[in-house]
């Protein structure tokens, strides 16, 4: 239960005093958590680069770049229609950028 300003009294001071650091405390206790976790388990900033890499390629050189230049023309990456809407707009990419 959480005890509001108007609630505390001479009988609940001491809970609600009690209860806010604990909360604090909590709170410490998950970011140090998160942030161990994080660290153990992500990739690390070499394999990230290399992924990127890889991926990039066949939207710069391979089949998928025309269309991925054609996208960028109608707004790819950025806040708008295209982005919303991305399934629609792909469903109308000309022919002879497929």
């Amino acid at each position: 239960m959480e005890i509001s300003a108007s609630m505390v009294t001479a009988a609940t001071y001491p809970i609600a005093v009690a209860r806010r650091p604990a909360r604090g405390m909590m709170r410490d206790a998950l970011a140090v958590t998160k942030t161990a976790v994080t660290r153990i388990s992500a990739p690390s900033d070499e394999e990230i680069r290399a992924a990127a890499v890889v991926l990039q390629h066949p939207v710069r050189e391979g089949s998928v770049a025309p269309r991925t230049a054609w996208l960028l023309k109608q707004g790819l990456q950025t806040r708008g229609t295209t982005e919303r809407e991305l399934g629609e707009v792909m469903a109308t990419i000309p022919p002879h950028q497929v």
